[in-house]
This record gives structure tokens, C-alpha cells and sequence, in this order.
């Protein structure tokens, strides 16, 4: 009997049409098995089978899960030969899918000890990677203390095609992603990503000291080119707001401090410029040996099942494209939005300050400009995304087929 219930929180409700994909026929033989070992409280709440033996050979077993326990029968073992393997479901901890280079295991544990209780072969693999989940939830029956943090199926995969689904809202995780793009908290991730950063925090903020200094210098050579015109070249009635700091100098001498100030700023900005430069890419580098290094391990410690299911290309694109592009984002990209925005500021306070009026005039466009680039900007997005898409999937034929030129001038598929 297929009972429909409401899961608990946190908990990822299975179908009814994948409950009976997980509750097969059972054979004559283990049916027999079954009666002399069941209560009569007891009912098959999952029978699913696998097709290698607990001694390795290929055979028919079968996973039971009644209301009460779990059991691994072998199919081909009379009556009384030896007793099924089983757990109680009030003493789970954690079912786990163990995924190996061919074949898979399902790893159940208990406070005392851990049993294997399912092998199949890799063809088996889609059905039996919903087996923890509806494990869980019969656990949970048994054990309603539980805590709905407290997970019980682990190593639940993507192998085999079969579909993911995220654990807090339910929606199927897309190919591509290994996380669930609807749930990813986008301040921790920026939070994680500046990290990176941290042991050299003294150089990001002095780049940061001097992109502030060298943006706020860089608006007043328009001030002093105003007043170099309307002041001294071509005096006017009004004249600029600077005319009251050089009222008790000579033409000449305007002329001389005006073009030694614009003199002044034009190096120092240069300097500084240049200084910066050199911050960002020495930072930038000891990012990116920190962030290839890191990804390096981590790929090292991954299973076999992960690079058979990727191209080796699209693996050291990871390692050199997109590490290069946390790079720039977290050493460049994030330093020139905050100097754009300061851009902005410094030059609405300007205006202001010279005609509030005419400032209020100019920046009336304002809004049409903002909706105008996030309208852009998602599109943009999408466009980039598709680019590096195109660019992986380059490097995946490039580090498949280089390496094996020899297979392809062995069978003259150059064309191809």
C-alpha cells in the first residue's frame, strides 16, 4: 500500500508515480523469505532490485524496506542457507549512495556500526539514487523526534540522468549548476569571494586609498581650466568660483599658477595611476596562485564518477578561465564600481555646488539611464554567460583532441 504523506520541513516530497517505481514485484522466493521474518503490522514500504550480490558477483538481490526495518535479500539463496542482512529504521542515522568508478553502493549506519545493504551496476544508478530520499522519509516516520536539520540521505548525485532537486524549495537544480541558482545567497557568495583577499587586505586598501585620492584629483583640472578661461584668457563679468582665491594676483601670474596646478595634477594622477596599476597586479597574481591552487586540490579529491561525467577541457577551464575572471572581479572589477560610483557622486556634488538649478536640469535623464543600463546589463549577462559557455566547450574539444591527433590521423577524420 502506497501511503501519500506530508513530509516534514526541509524534507523533499517524492512522487506517487516514483514511490511505485520504487516498490517492484516481488519474486516467489523472496516473497516465502519475507513471511517467516515480517510481523503482521508490518507492510513493504520500498522493494527495489539490484542486480550484484554483497560478495561482489553479479546476481539478483533485493532492498526491502518495511515499515519497521530494512533488509538485503539475495535472491538465489534457499531458505535457511543464511539470514537476510537488516537494520531497524529506529536505529538509521544516515543512508548513504556511494558512487564508485562502475557501480554504486547503498552504505546504511547505525550508532554501533555501518552496513552495506545494496551493490548494483551503474545501469541501476538512477532508480537507487532515489532510494536514500525515500529511506529518509520512512526513518523519519519512526523516528518523529528527529530533527528536520538533521540529514539523513547523503551523496545523493546526479548520475545516471537522474534529476536533482533542491532541498529547500523543491525546484530541479539545472545540469550546469552544482548548487541551485534560486537559492544561492549572493552577499555570502561575494562575502566568500573577497575573502580571497584578506591576507592581503594592506594592499587592496591602499589601491583603494589611492583610487579615491587620484578619482577626486582627477575632476579639478575642469574647475581650473574654467577659470584659466573665463579668469585670465577671456575675462568675463561673473568670472568662476575661483576668481576670489586669485583676485590679488597678476594676469600673468594666474596664467602661471593655473598651468602649474593642471601641470601638478597631470603627473600626480599619472603616478598614482601607475602606482595603482602595479598594486592591482601584484595583487591580482597572489589572488589567482591562491585560487588555482585551491581549485587544484579540490579537484584532486574528487571521485572518478565527476570527470566521467566532464570533458577534461571544460575541467581546465575552470582552473584558467574562470579563475581568471574571480581575479579581476575580486582585484579590478570590484574597485572600478566603487570608483565609478564615487564618479558619480563627486561630479553631482560639483554641480551643485556651481548651479543647483542647471545641476537638477542635467541630471532630469537620470532615471531613464539607470533603467536603460539594467536593462542592458541583464542582457549582457545572458551574453556572456553564452560566450564562455562557447569558450569551455572550445577548450573541451581542444584538450580532447589534440592529445589524441593520433587517433584522428589513424582513421583520417581531420575533416571532422
Amino acid at each position: 500500500v502506497i501511503r501519500q504523506q506530508t513530509p516534514p520541513r526541509g524534507i523533499l516530497p517524492i512522487d506517487v508515480d516514483e514511490d511505485q517505481d520504487l516498490l517492484e514485484d516481488l519474486p516467489a522466493s523472496v516473497q516465502h523469505r519475507l513471511q517467516a521474518l515480517l510481523r503482521t503490522d508490518e507492510s513493504v514500504e520500498l522493494a527495489v532490485a539490484s542486480d550484484i550480490r554483497a560478495d561482489g558477483r553479479f546476481g539478483p538481490t533485493w532492498l526491502v524496506s518495511t515499515s519497521l526495518r530494512i533488509l538485503s535479500i539475495d535472491a538465489d539463496v534457499a531458505d535457511g542457507d543464511a539470514a537476510p542482512a537488516q537494520l531497524l529504521l529506529a536505529d538509521v542515522l544516515a543512508v548513504e549512495l556511494r558512487d564508485f568508478h562502475g557501480s554504486g553502493a547503498l552504505h546504511v549506519r547505525t550508532a554501533d556500526r555501518g552496513l552495506t545493504l545494496a551493490r548494483f551496476s551503474r545501469s541501476l544508478m538512477p532508480r537507487f539514487n532515489r532510494v536514500p530520499r525515500r529511506l529518509e522519509q520512512l526513518v523519519r516516520e519512526v523516528q518523529p523526534g528527529r530533527s528536520d536539520e538533521d540529514r539523513i540521505a547523503r551523496g545523493v548525485a546526479d548520475v545516471g540522468g537522474a534529476r536533482r532537486r533542491c532541498d529547500r524549495c523543491g525546484r530541479v537544480i539545472p545540469r550546469r549548476f552544482g548548487l541551485c541558482p534560486a537559492c544561492l545567497e549572493t552577499r555570502k557568495l561575494l562575502v566568500r569571494l573577497l575573502s580571497y583577499a584578506k591576507p592581503y587586505w594592506g594592499l587592496g586598501v591602499l589601491s583603494l586609498s589611492l583610487m579615491v585620492i587620484n578619482t577626486t584629483i582627477s575632476l579639478s583640472p575642469v574647475l581650473f581650466m574654467a577659470s584659466l578661461l573665463d579668469d585670465v584668457l577671456v575675462p568675463t563679468e561673473e568670472g568662476t568660483r575661483l576668481r576670489p582665491l586669485l583676485a590679488d594676483l597678476e594676469a600673468y601670474e594666474k596664467l602661471v599658477v593655473l598651468v602649474v596646478t593642471l601641470l601638478v595634477i597631470y603627473v600626480s594622477t599619472n603616478l598614482m595611476g601607475a602606482v595603482r596599476r602595479y598594486v592591482l597586479a601584484w595583487l591580482g597574481q597572489h589572488v589567482t596562485l591562491d585560487l588555482r591552487n585551491e581549485v587544484y586540490r579540490h579537484l584532486n579529491t574528487l571521485s572518478l564518477s565527476f570527470y566521467d561525467e566532464r570533458e577534461t577541457g571544460r575541467v581546465m577551464a575552470s582552473i584558467t578561465q574562470d579563475v581568471g575572471r574571480l581575479q579581476d572581479f575580486i582585484s579590478d572589477g570590484l574597485q572600478e564600481i566603487i570608483r565609478d560610483v564615487l564618479t558619480i557622486v563627486f561630479i553631482c556634488v560639483v554641480l551643485f555646488w556651481l548651479d543647483a538649478s542647471l545641476a537638477a536640469l542635467v541630471l532630469l535623464p537620470t532615471p531613464l539611464l539607470v533603467f536603460t543600463t539594467l536593462r542592458f546589463g541583464g542582457k549582457l549577462h545572458f551574453t556572456y554567460r553564452s560566450l564562455w559557455r562557447r569558450w569551455a566547450g572550445i577548450s573541451a574539444l581542444l584538450a580532447d583532441t589534440i592529445p589524441g591527433v593520433r587517433v584522428v590521423k589513424a582513421f583520417s577524420q581531420e575533416a571532422r
